[in-house]
C-alpha cells in the first residue's frame, strides 16, 4: 500500500495533455518523466473486436469470444433463438454465478466491477479501479456496470467513463444515447437498467 505522498506524486503524471501524438511519424512522446501509458482499460475491446472482425473476414457463420468480462457474438445462437443469453456476473457470489441474463444479437456485452480485484489491508478492501483525481480506487454506489453495444471497444469505453458515477446518473445518461444500453448492480444489490433492455433481461433471483 503506497504512502499519501506517492499516490498524491503519481497524479501529476496523470494528464492526458502530457502525450504528445504526432500522425504522420506514428509516434507517442511522453513530455514527463516516468509516464506511462496501460492499455488495459480499453485492450481487450479491441482485441475481441480484431479476432470478431477476423472471424467474419473467413466466413464464420456464428461465433462468440470471450476474453473474460468482453463477450461479443455473430451469428445465431447454437441454442433455439438466434439471440444469444449473456450472463451479467453477480458481484457478491463467485465467479459463475449470474445476476442477470441479457439477449443480444450482433453486439457485445462488457461487465467492470468492484469485485475482480481487490487489496486487503488493515480491515479495507480497495478494488482495482481507480479515480485519476485522487489517486484512490473510485468510491460510488455501483457494484458492477455492464455495457451492452455493438463493438466491445465501445463497451470497454463507456464502462471506464461511467463507472464514477452513480446507479441513476449512468442510466439517466445511457437512456440519451444511441446504440448504447446499460445495467448496473448497486452495491446494496439493486439492478437498474436502461429502457431499452425492457424485454432483453432477465434477472436472477439469488
Amino acid at each position: 500500500m503506497p504512502e499519501d505522498t506517492e499516490i498524491k506524486a503519481m497524479l501529476e503524471l496523470l494528464n492526458p495533455e502530457h502525450i504528445q501524438l504526432d500522425d504522420e511519424q506514428q509516434t507517442v512522446h511522453l513530455l514527463k518523466e516516468g509516464m506511462e501509458i496501460d492499455l488495459g482499460a480499453i485492450a481487450k475491446g479491441y482485441f475481441a473486436d480484431q479476432v470478431m472482425a477476423f472471424f467474419k473476414k473467413n466466413g464464420a457463420s456464428s461465433a462468440m469470444i470471450d476474453m473474460g468480462g468482453n463477450v461479443l457474438v455473430h451469428g445465431d445462437s447454437p441454442s433455439d433463438s438466434s439471440h444469444w443469453n449473456v450472463g451479467i456476473q453477480n458481484p457478491f457470489l463467485p465467479r459463475g454465478n449470474a445476476a442477470a441474463l441479457v439477449s443480444i444479437r450482433e453486439q457485445s456485452v462488457v461487465t467492470s466491477g468492484i469485485y475482480e480485484r481487490v487489496l486487503e489491508k488493515e480491515g479495507t478492501h480497495y478494488h482495482h479501479i481507480f479515480s485519476s483525481k485522487t489517486g484512490y480506487p473510485i468510491e460510488s454506489n455501483i457494484a458492477s456496470l455492464t455495457i451492452i453495444a455493438d463493438s466491445s471497444l465501445d463497451c470497454d469505453i463507456y464502462t471506464t467513463e461511467l463507472f464514477g458515477l452513480d446507479a441513476l446518473s449512468i442510466i439517466h445518461k445511457v437512456n440519451q444515447m444511441k446504440h448504447i444500453e446499460a445495467a448496473a448492480i448497486t452495491t446494496e444489490g439493486d439492478l437498474a437498467y436502461t429502457e431499452n433492455l425492457q424485454g432483453r433481461i432477465q434477472p436472477i433471483s439469488g
